[in-house]
């Protein structure tokens, strides 16, 4: 018998076997990871399952809703994963930032890049999973930490959208499939020699770019490029903190 289906085919006399709609979900996402959403069709996942396609259209209306419940998913991993990391265990408020900000994009770079698509399309919805509870907490959460940092209101409300974006940006740049190893030492060695290759060819008439592109090829094999990127956001916010602090008012 097959994975996510009860029932042979004599179960029942004639009657349909029934289907784990969490079983369909789990192959779908798959055969996502391993081809891209493309790959994804009802045909297809009816055909891995042994069922006829008529048979997945009792549980989704179409592969749009599957799709759907993907993304739902995937956003149930990812708070999964920041419970795993509540708050209170962080020594201070840039600790606690870099707890939201890390694990959603370690997810994401499991998973094919078409997901971090996916995902980002449908935060963009009101049908989707982006307000659910879970969700809603963390809004709560970073809208709490940015509050205790001086930034509320409007500001503070474009600051979780940012960082909510960032997260997708982080996923796409920090993803291996970019061309990047699997293994981290190698990918930094790569990534340090690409920008030494930068800061050369510009040493002639570009000075900025030389210098930016050669600090950054010294940097590469100090820290990941996630880390270095969750650390610019936390220095851009760090920024606008000191900004408020000393009395400058919000940017317009």
């Amino acid at each position: 018998m097959r994975p996510g289906i009860r029932g042979g085919k004599d179960a029942g006399k004639g009657r349909p076997r029934r289907i784990d709609p969490e079983a369909v979900l789990a192959l779908a996402l798959g055969i996502a990871d391993r081809e891209g959403l493309k790959a994804v069709t009802m045909r297809r996942v009816a055909a891995e399952l042994g069922v006829t396609p008529m048979s997945l259209y009792r549980h989704f209306a179409d592969k749009d809703a599957l799709l759907v419940r993907i993304g739902e998913q995937i956003g149930l991993e990812i708070e999964a994963r920041r419970r795993e990391h509540p708050l209170g265990n962080a020594a201070d408020v840039w600790d606690r930032l870099r707890d939201r900000l890390r694990p959603p994009v370690e997810i994401l770079i499991g998973h094919h890049q078409d997901i971090t698509q996916l995902l980002q399309a449908l935060n963009s919805v009101p049908e989707s999973h982006a307000f659910s509870s879970e969700v809603l907490d963390t809004h709560e959460e970073t809208l709490g930490l940015l509050g205790s940092l001086g930034i509320t209101g409007l500001e503070a409300a474009q600051w979780v959208y940012l960082l909510r974006e960032s997260v997708f940006m982080l996923a796409n740049a920090c993803r291996p499939g970019r061309g990047l190893p699997d293994d981290a030492d190698e990918g930094n060695r790569r990534v340090a020699d690409h920008w030494q290759g930068v800061a050369a060819a510009a040493q002639e008439g570009r000075p900025l770019t030389a210098l930016v592109s050669q600090a950054v090829g010294q940097s590469a094999a100090e820290s990941s490029l996630l880390d270095r990127g969750i650390e610019m956001l936390i220095a851009a916010i760090r920024s606008r903190a000191t900004e408020i602090q000393a009395g400058s008012p919000s940017p317009r």
